[in-house]
């Protein structure tokens, strides 16, 4: 079984958590930008929570199935269409075959999920199925997806004549929480003065429209004051968050280099990082100071959330895919 991309997005690639441990030999760890889009899509169609799914930005791709398939999106609000008819995120959706789902508009967010009962069949590199372009290793052919591409699928669902949503939904309060984007403080903190920290959680900052998955870039209306650039290089992580020389922000997103020189001023907590990356570029976005037992209490209540998940899907999905086949 096979998914046709019969158009193109802008930038759609499959991703998983990441390739780690290969830092040191400068090969960066790629993966997903939002982990519990990943996550809670694949719960909700029965796969390990850190299958390789489809990562898509809008515009985003068009896809074709060639057999009856179990699905669910999860992350952005990019209003899907399934063979015209809405359909909403969060919940999992029996397709058959021949079903084309499509995009047709950005309500809300950054990085929308496709995940497929099974997974998806590709080759891994280094333990990991997530696409690293730079080096063309990894998801399909190295590459973000192109018209034609045809994504292999593990299992087919069997006896799917119509399109049909299956009755229970996951929630995005539970992974998405409001207001200002908690931060830790870094060792290399104590290098930037009391004020700029002050002022890093009292000034608004802006996503600029240069920002990928690479980085976003920060800026507000009072650059912050920067101290000199004159530290050597240091091992950065996804959610550094560093002090340029002239005053903006650049928070290290899912391709970030492996190592920077430039002084992180903070670190995104582990529980708004996917509320994080799903803003868009000219969103408003305030920091506000945690520690880190906070920002594990934070953290421990989604992962039970996505427990609590696991637990009804495997009562819900073992009736329908019964069903089903």
């Amino acid at each position: 079984m096979s998914i046709e991309v019969l158009k193109a997005g802008i930038s759609d690639s499959i991703q998983d958590a990441g390739r780690y441990g290969y830092q040191h030999l400068g090969i960066n760890p790629t993966g997903v930008m939002d982990l519990w889009a990943m996550r809670v899509a694949n719960t909700l169609v029965g796969n390990p929570a850190e299958t390789a799914v489809l990562e898509m930005t809008f515009p985003a791709a068009r896809l074709k199935f060639h057999a009856s398939a179990l699905i669910a999106l999860a992350g952005a609000d990019f209003q899907p269409t399934v063979n015209g008819h809405p359909v909403n995120s969060l919940q999992p959706l029996l397709v058959p075959a021949g079903a084309v789902l499509e995009f047709t508009s950005c309500k809300k967010g950054s990085f929308v999920y496709l995940a497929v009962g099974g997974g998806f069949r590709l080759q891994d590199w280094l333990g990991s199925y997530s696409t690293h372009t730079l080096v063309r290793r990894g998801g399909l052919n190295g590459a973000i997806l192109q018209k034609g591409d045809m994504l292999p699928v593990n299992r087919t669902i069997n006896h799917v004549e119509k399109f049909r949503k299956l009755p229970f939904r996951a929630h995005a309060d539970d992974f998405y929480p409001e207001g200002a984007i908690k931060c830790l403080t870094v060792e290399e903190s104590s290098k930037v003065s009391e004020a700029t920290l002050e002022q890093f959680t009292s000034e608004k900052f802006y996503i600029h429209p240069q920002s990928n998955r690479m980085g976003y870039r920060l800026t507000s209306a009072n650059p912050l004051n920067a101290p000199p650039a004159d530290e050597l290089s240091d091992v950065v992580t996804f959610g550094t968050i560093q002090l340029l020389p002239n005053g903006e922000l650049m928070a290290l997103m899912a391709d970030h280099q492996t190592t920077g020189g430039y002084p992180p001023i903070a670190r995104l907590a582990m529980a708004f990082r996917s509320a994080f990356v799903q803003r868009r570029p000219g969103e408003s976005i305030e920091f506000e100071w945690t520690d880190i037992d906070e920002a594990q209490r934070l953290y421990v209540t989604q992962v039970r959330a996505l427990q609590q998940l696991e637990t009804s899907c495997r009562y819900h999905l073992k009736h329908f895919l019964h069903e089903a086949n």
